[in-house]
């Protein structure tokens, strides 16, 4: 059986869990939380690409956002409500 390298992030984790090499639980604390890192990454990098504003759009109504310095901004669907 090949060894598991000393250095675990979130792409090797997932690769050695899926092949049942090892379970996040059986890992150290240092290596847990190079794998929690590496899973925050990975959801702001998912959350940065999220774009709502043509489903918005399409739903005929109103919505708000907050601008880059914090207030609110209504935005008006060129679409009827449904």
């Amino acid at each position: 059986m090949a060894s598991m390298p000393t250095r675990i992030d979130g792409e090797l984790f997932e690769a050695a869990s899926a092949a049942g090499q090892v379970q996040y639980d059986e890992v150290d604390g240092h290596a847990q939380a190079a794998i929690r890192a590496s899973w925050d990454e990975d959801i702001a990098a998912r959350i940065d690409g999220l774009d709502f504003t043509k489903h918005l759009e399409a739903s005929g109504h109103r919505w708000a956002e907050a601008d880059d310095d914090g207030d609110v901004v209504i935005h008006e669907s060129a679409s009827k409500p449904a």
